[in-house]
């Protein structure tokens, strides 16, 4: 039973508020995944080294690799720090100090960082790249540096901090061992202060967090009930929280025994303390009061990652509704999941993105996640550049005015309709190259001027391209300009197809149903198991979109009665025969084993010791098996 709530205990902490205005950011990816965006001030370095503003955690990167910095006229400007493999912006090398421009990616081995411009005199954020243990992110963490991959440290990270230390805090491991199996707040919370009073021989306790008013509240008490009086030195935990630093008093037989530690939970002041006491006379144990801190700074660790846990599988969760009821996307599977939290986290920032993948992925839905997220006020424009000719193809992108050409008129292009908002370019491949440095000015400028006027407007457009093509291969062959690719792919984002991301095949056949179920106006079928699996099994070339189509005669055919593999095999031939030829594909331990006898005798020329010595079995045993696969000797 607790004895009340905890009288709120306030400390004179001061809290500095962020600066309101913007920064230069540096959006940082590695092999097109993994965005995350980094506010810095006037100048950085990039490298290898922990003493770098951006630490890049592989041995591809130089020690000192290239730097960032202003000019005399207020412009960054890109360096390269004489590093082995180089700096890379679009195909060139950077060899001497290179003007970078908002919205200029370059690239460093396999990490890709974009330029967004934006002045502030704010100190750079401390960030370091990479997987694994290391020296130098440990070094980073305890400088306060944040740890671009990997964000959540394990558990395991703190015991091999404090693992070996002294023989004291050897007797913490395996406690720390058990404390690592809990997965619940309340119950590790409880857990803490079981371990805290057994240490230092304690006859009661509590733990104590910060509410949402900074008042400190009771979550674990131990032999603290109402009917028994107790007495808590509020003084010792003021200091304590106001301090940081844990304060103690053993006691002795004038006097009771007390220890309270700080609980750190993230950044900043402390967010709670562990309280032990003993009664009048009683005092505690020197040792066990020593290993508190210790056993504190672990929990607290361990509810920092618990709680992040917690956060992003509410985000995880919060994205799946999110994305089902706004775009009508299912998504299950992690790559998928992976996709639209760096769509999440790169949609704010009003660069061009370039959408790749295979046709009928579904690269439509994630630019208009991309719309969805960044919270652009102006409309959603689409516009498929291999469905209209080159001819009028430009009037449609920047529009015209009367007597620009036969039959023109006044109408505003493709562009000014998405002022304020995104422009996505499906079929980016199939725009001519006439065509490609006119929309590059664009890009560059953010200005339209229709055909046949002399007046210039200015945008506010996002533009999202997607395309199914190698643009690269197509740049060799002179099919596409190097410089709008460059322009084009500040962001890439690749949508993985259907055969690769299986887990989201059964959602999706659920999903067209019921929607078709819905819009026809007839009962939602069905799906046998056995059609199920042969429908997860299928190869998909044509993708999400194949897959929609293929659910749509199904449902058309079936209306409402239950859906067979014989069904499947009527819509499509290669749909039934799928499953059987992969099963048949694959040969049995039977078949395997009397191939593997037959290929010995033939290489033994019929000696049986030889054949039996080869297999590694007697030569009853061959003949036993030679009978069973009517096996001969030719």
């Amino acid at each position: 039973m607790h004895p009340g709530p905890l009288r709120s205990i306030k400390g004179n902490h001061t809290v500095h508020p962020s600066p309101a205005f913007a920064m230069p950011k540096l959006i940082v990816c590695r092999d097109g995944r993994d965005y995350r965006i980094v506010e810095f001030a006037d100048e950085l370095t990039i490298g290898r080294d922990p003493d770098n503003t951006i630490v890049l955690d592989s041995p591809q990167v130089s020690r000192r690799h290239a730097a960032l910095s202003r000019n005399r006229d207020g412009d960054l400007v890109l360096a390269d720090l004489d590093s082995t493999n180089g700096t890379w912006l679009g195909r060139e090398r950077v060899r001497r100090s290179t003007l970078l421009r908002s919205g200029q990616s370059f690239r460093i081995m396999a990490y890709s960082l974009t330029l967004v411009d934006e002045s502030g005199v704010h100190g750079p954020t401390r960030i370091v790249a990479g997987t694994g243990p290391d020296q130098r992110r440990e070094q980073a963490a305890r400088e306060g540096q944040t740890i671009l991959f990997d964000l959540a440290d394990g558990p395991e990270s703190v015991d091999r901090q404090h693992a070996g230390t002294t023989t004291g805090p050897a007797a913490l491991l395996p406690i720390f061992a058990r404390l690592r199996r809990i997965d619940d707040e309340e119950e590790l919370l409880a857990a803490l202060l079981q371990h805290a009073l057994d240490l230092c021989g304690a006859a009661f306790g509590f733990v104590a967090l910060k509410d949402e008013h900074a008042g400190l509240v009771y979550r674990q008490v131990l032999h603290m009930d109402a009917g028994q009086e107790r007495g808590i030195r509020e003084e010792i935990i003021r200091q304590v929280m106001d301090s940081g630093v844990g304060r103690s008093d053993t006691g002795s037989h004038q006097g009771s025994g007390v220890v309270c530690v700080p609980l750190f939970i993230g950044q900043g002041p402390a967010t709670g303390c562990l309280y032990c006491g003993t009664d009048k006379g009683e005092a505690l144990a020197a040792e066990g009061c020593l290993l508190l801190e210790l056993l504190a700074d672990h929990v607290a660790l361990l509810l920092a990652n618990l709680r992040q846990r917690s956060r992003l599988a509410m985000e995880e969760q919060g994205l799946r509704s999110r994305l089902a009821d706004r775009e009508q996307t299912v998504v299950h599977s992690p790559a998928m999941l992976k996709l639209y939290r760096d769509i999440r986290t790169i949609a704010p920032i009003r660069v061009p993105v370039l959408i790749l993948g295979e046709a009928g992925s579904g690269k439509e839905l994630v630019a208009a996640a991309l719309h969805s997220f960044s919270g652009r006020k102006g409309a959603w424009v689409t516009l498929n550049c291999s469905a209209i000719p080159e001819g009028i193809f430009e009037s449609e992108l920047f529009g015209s005015v009367r007597g620009a050409f036969h039959d023109a008129m006044d109408k505003p292009g493709k562009l000014e309709q998405a002022h304020g908002g995104t422009l996505f370019l499906d079929e980016i491949g199939d725009m001519a190259l006439s065509l490609q440095p006119k929309l590059l000015r664009f890009l560059e400028n953010n200005e339209v001027t229709r055909l046949g006027d002399t007046r210039t407007r200015r945008l506010d457009v996002r533009i999202v391209a997607a395309t199914n093509q190698d643009l690269e291969a197509m740049i060799r062959e002179k099919k596409f300009r190097d410089d709008f690719y460059q322009r084009l792919s500040c962001f890439i984002l690749k949508v993985p197809p259907l055969r690769e991301r299986r887990e989201d095949i059964e959602p999706l056949v659920h999903h067209f149903l019921a929607r078709f179920a819905d819009e026809f106006n007839w009962p939602e079928p069905q799906v046998a198991p056995a059609a199920m699996r042969t429908l997860v099994d299928y190869t998909w070339p044509g993708n999400v979109r194949q897959l929609r189509n293929v659910v749509l005669r199904l449902s058309v055919q079936c209306r409402g009665r239950r859906i067979t593999v014989h069904d499947l095999c009527e819509i499509q031939d290669d749909l039934g025969q799928a499953r059987q030829r992969r099963v048949a594909a694959f040969p049995s331990l039977a078949e395997m084993e009397r191939h593997h006898i037959r290929e010995a005798l033939e290489r033994s020329a019929g000696n049986m010791s030889d054949c039996a010595r080869m297999l590694g079995i007697a030569r009853s045993t061959l003949y036993q098996k030679m009978k069973k696969y009517g096996l001969g000797i030719s």
